[in-house]
């Protein structure tokens, strides 16, 4: 066995982690920022005026509450984030009051935002695709060593945001994107509802703590490391976590009685692994 394989110990302790239990108990505390700069920076992101935002009209990607637009903020290739229904402002307020003051490079900046009477949106950098997408060409190829890149960077974002004591609620890989060697976490507060997960298309129930089929309220930094672990080991077996063609009734069985996502026998996309290893 060549010095390569010596990452993979760091995904079997991911996937020994979330076959653990991680419904702990956590009090939740948020320490305080200096609100005088935070102030600053929000005057300098707050959009005023759209005549330097140009969007598209039909969006690229869609979500519960946003739809995700092309557009060019002063020229330069953006994306813009919508909100579906302009009365329903608490979103959009709790995710620029929480993105505005994190600054890390795997975590997607923040750009600008706008408040009424302007049409509620979020500008925000331009990215190639999400990591969902990557996993799943089959025409990359994607090395041990960049897989590991991928999971140190996912990683780093996640302990930077924990460590500002803010949770992300929905870390899966359609929330990590990619451009080129770039790997950012966005939608730093994400929404999953899980009185919603039979309705919404791409449910993210797949990567949700099994704590959290008992009590939508149990999000705790414990749960966003179990989804984590879950992503990661995606990035390994680049296979979408229980591929099987199970109902939403079938993967909340499965997680909440245990049962994980599997790295043995090798998936197709580890095999791909152990031949560019012979090579």
């Amino acid at each position: 066995m060549r010095a390569g394989f010596s990452a993979f110990p760091c995904f079997f302790k991911y996937h020994w982690l979330i076959n653990g239990k991680s419904n702990v108990d956590w009090e939740y505390r948020v320490d305080p920022f200096d609100r005088m700069a935070s102030a600053e920076v929000a005057d300098r992101l707050l959009i005023t005026s759209l005549d330097d935002l140009q969007i598209e009209e039909n969006p690229f990607a869609e979500g519960f509450l946003w739809n995700v637009h092309r557009g060019r903020y002063h020229g330069h290739p953006v994306a813009v984030k919508k909100l579906k229904q302009a009365r329903s402002l608490a979103p959009l307020k709790k995710e620029v009051e929480t993105w505005r003051r994190l600054t890390h490079p795997n975590i997607l900046p923040l750009l600008g935002y706008t408040e009424l009477p302007l049409p509620p949106m979020i500008v925000m950098e331009l990215m190639d695709g999400s990591l969902f997408d990557l996993l799943h060409n089959r025409a990359v190829s994607l090395s041990l060593l960049r897989r590991v890149e991928i999971a140190f960077e996912l990683a780093s974002a996640v302990s930077y945001l924990h460590e500002k004591q803010f949770l992300h609620r929905d870390i899966r890989s359609f929330n990590v994107l990619v451009r080129g060697n770039d790997v950012m976490l966005a939608d730093v507060i994400g929404v999953a509802v899980l009185d919603c997960l039979e309705i919404i298309p791409n449910t993210p129930i797949r990567w949700a703590a099994p704590e959290l089929f008992s009590s939508k309220d149990a999000f705790s930094q414990f749960s966003d490391v179990y989804a984590m672990g879950i992503t990661l080991s995606e990035i390994l077996t680049r296979e979408r976590p229980y591929p099987q063609p199970w109902s939403v009734r079938d993967i909340s069985r499965a997680i909440t009685t245990g049962s994980r996502p599997q790295i043995w026998p090798p998936t197709a996309g580890m095999q791909e692994l152990l031949i560019a290893e012979k090579d």
